[in-house]
């Protein structure tokens, strides 16, 4: 939990007339900020360290006066600043996001803007930092058919994921991707992408709404969730972060234009980190073919750690540190013996509390039990040491050691007790 002691407030920098009102040069866990005070209450809302939102602020308050702090029936507080031009106010934290998006006032009026994490309110300090706010439109569920929601893993509920899913004909179609909060203000903003469903491809689309044209860009959801990782870094310190990366992204998409994302636990609606690489387009398709046989004899784990695939499978550990060594160790062990991880996810598996609760549930579904499962192997394969792993060399395997290691893994693969979700 947070305490008040990780806030140190430094510099006074501003006082409205009234007193009311007071900014600081600020450190917040070590990361400097601005902290805006309500001084009847003593409450401090953060704000990023960044001179444009603090002058923006500054002119606010000269022009329409102070914020205000009132409390709900619940007990939590609300901010508002006046807003002459439409007359009436606007909530503090919707203000602060039209600022780090160079939005205008009326872009964001009546958006629900949202706080990712809230727990530092118990202390009353309110984090409403860039990286802290997110829009959820005017509602999360998107749509009647597309809903974008942040979960918790069961059982650990500081790992969240992004589930995205969307109704078909066939019933309900999710994916799941690694939380990122900038990510997920892109997917659950309508004004900036929307989602739908390729029934030919069985693949969740983003339609990106970007550039001068404002036309939609479409682009399957990993895709577009691995560009966002290799390249939004470089904007997050940037006010309008979002907005810029937007704005470059068919430039970005171009540099992978002659590339694909794999999944390398063959499972394509398992989106998070460690299941995706990029890969060239003729690995991946051979990939899609082993894809094709799943006899579920045998249960293989990935991961993908630093560029290399971690592979867990009859009790052994295997590195694989190009996308090729992975299709090579495939051909190699499994044959046509593919991994179990071909699963169906619905958007309500986070509610499983544990693993073994999930057994003793008949209304879960396999295809959830394997995730869960997968996540818990992931785990252990994240934390292994180096020196655990057999580098998996194609040459090595016609030697006489890699023939002895081939026999001996395979007659472990046939004695090896199967998975709990099989």
């Amino acid at each position: 939990m947070k305490s008040e002691k990780s806030l140190s407030l430094q510099t006074e920098l501003f006082q409205s007339k009234s007193g009311s009102n007071k900014i600081f040069d600020a450190v917040y866990h070590g990361e400097a900020c601005y902290a805006l005070v309500h001084t009847s209450t003593d409450c401090k809302v953060l704000f990023d360290h960044d001179e444009k939102v603090l002058e923006s602020v500054k002119r606010k308050i000269r022009t329409d006066g102070g914020f205000s702090c009132y409390q709900n029936k619940d007990g939590h507080k609300h901010f508002k600043i006046a807003h002459a031009r439409r007359g009436g106010s606007v909530q503090l934290r919707a203000f602060l996001f039209s600022r780090y998006q160079k939005l205008s006032l009326d872009k964001v009026h009546g958006k629900r803007i949202m706080l990712h994490d809230r727990t530092a309110e118990t202390k009353d300090i309110y984090d409403f930092r860039s990286a802290n706010l997110y829009e959820a439109g005017i509602s999360i569920q998107t749509s009647k058919l597309v809903s974008v929601k942040m979960i918790e893993r069961p059982g650990a509920p500081e790992e969240k994921y992004i589930s995205v899913s969307c109704s078909t004909d066939h019933g309900e179609a999710t994916e799941l991707l690694s939380y990122e909060p900038e990510l997920f203000q892109i997917l659950s903003s309508p004004s900036r992408c929307n989602i739908s469903f390729n029934a030919i491809s069985n693949r969740l689309m983003v339609w990106i709404i970007s550039g001068a044209d404002r036309k939609p860009r479409t682009i399957n959801l990993a895709r577009f969730a691995m560009i966002y990782k290799e390249h939004f870094d470089k904007y997050r310190k940037r006010r309008g972060a979002i907005t810029r990366f937007l704005k470059d992204y068919l430039k970005l998409a171009e540099l992978h234009q002659d590339m694909e994302v794999g999944h390398v636990n063959a499972c394509k609606q398992n989106g998070t980190w460690e299941n995706l690489i990029w890969m060239a387009r003729s690995t991946n398709h051979k990939m899609r073919d082993y894809a094709r046989y799943f006899t579920g004899r045998h249960a293989a784990f990935t991961a993908v750690k630093d560029g290399a695939i971690l592979i867990e499978y009859a009790g052994k550990y295997f590195r694989c540190n190009t996308p090729e060594d992975y299709l090579s160790w495939q051909n190699t062990y499994l044959g046509r013996d593919q991994m179990t991880q071909n699963l169906k996810i619905s958007s309500n598996w986070h509610q499983i509390p544990t693993l073994a609760d999930g057994v003793k549930d008949k209304t879960v579904s396999k295809g959830e039990l394997q995730f869960l499962e997968w996540l818990e192997h992931r785990d252990e394969l994240l934390l292994l040491p180096d020196e655990a792993f057999i580098i998996h060399d194609p040459e090595r395997v016609h030697t006489l050691e890699g023939v002895l290691e081939l026999a001996t893994t395979l007659y472990a693969a046939a004695m090896h007790p199967f998975s709990v979700s099989d």
